[in-house]
């Protein structure tokens, strides 16, 4: 049986620019794709093998669903001065669990982004 990758996250927000903006500016990501359909608008945005899915639904509904995404860094400390450097302060941490150490930050849809870095 073929080992599942990851492919992307998707996060409801409540204004693609807003999010757009937040994700290129403190996590360096860049469109990939532009999707409208129905309705409903969808940006994925990309650094390296992270792959997010902003979408601005119909409805125009947004909210924290409770989920988080985790992004895998090889140098936290470096990750941790920068984003502060950009103004994005830590919700929570740095936390060291076993093999791991982790930071929290909240996105503009207050979506949790756990920065992480496994040693």
């Amino acid at each position: 049986m073929e080992l599942l990758r990851w492919h992307h996250f998707g996060i409801e927000v409540s204004s693609l620019p807003r999010s757009k903006y937040f994700y290129k500016h403190f996590f360096n990501c860049e469109i990939e794709t532009e999707l409208h359909d129905k309705g409903e608008d969808a940006v994925f945005m990309k650094n390296g093998e992270v792959r997010i899915e902003l979408v601005s639904p119909a409805g125009g509904s947004a909210g924290n669903t409770g989920s988080h995404l985790a992004i895998e860094v090889t140098a936290l400390a470096v990750w941790v001065k920068n984003l502060k450097s950009k103004g994005l302060e830590p919700v929570e941490g740095p936390l060291r669990i076993k093999n791991y150490c982790t930071v929290f930050y909240q996105g503009p849809d207050e979506e949790l982004i756990e920065v992480i870095e496994v040693s």
